[in-house]
């Protein structure tokens, strides 16, 4: 796929730095956008042991990883990941999850602070969390749209899953 730098060359991870491999699919099996668009709504667009198994897969590795952390988040994300959106994408948390681990660090400094704000987001590559995933794991938040924050990558005022899919498919493949 194309997903060139963007921002004057500011920016090398281009407006889709994350494959979805539910679009590319889609295009190689000669989809319309229209189609595609459809598709990612529908509850077979990814196999359900397919995300559970990367689910419990990307949960087995944070909770690997937290045997050389002071601070852990594994049991924070299991009690609060059904009610709240705890990752904009794999690698980057909401505000939820980094405040959660900034009130850890503070407490173990034996700092109480309770008024902690972010404001910025790490949301500027933000990828929607599919309904079909919303259902396997028995996601309750809803958020409509996606990349909200002003310097977020996208090319309209809003992404919404419908957004998103056509601007991946222009961006990654030249087509409307």
């Amino acid at each position: 796929t194309n997903n060139g730098a963007i921002r004057n060359g500011e920016d090398i991870n281009g407006m889709f730095p994350h494959s979805d491999l539910v679009i590319d699919a889609s295009i190689k099996d000669g989809k319309t956008v229209e189609e595609i668009c459809s598709f990612v709504q529908s509850d077979n667009a990814i196999d359900e042991k397919y995300i559970q198994t990367v689910f419990e897969k990307y949960l087995n590795k944070i909770k690997e990883r937290e045997n050389k952390w002071d601070i852990t988040i594994y049991d924070f994300i299991m009690q609060n990941y059904k009610r709240h959106k705890l990752f904009y994408d794999m690698g980057h948390p909401t505000n939820i999850v980094l405040k959660k681990i900034a009130e850890d660090v503070l407490e173990r400094l034996g700092i109480k602070e309770t008024n902690i704000d972010a404001q910025k987001k790490l949301d500027i590559h933000e990828v929607p969390v599919y309904p079909c995933r919303k259902k396997s794991l028995g996601l309750e938040w809803e958020d409509e749209n996606i990349r909200k924050s002003d310097y977020a990558c996208r090319m309209g005022e809003n992404m919404d899953l419908e957004s998103y899919v056509r601007e991946y498919v222009w961006w990654c493949y030249g087509k409307q």
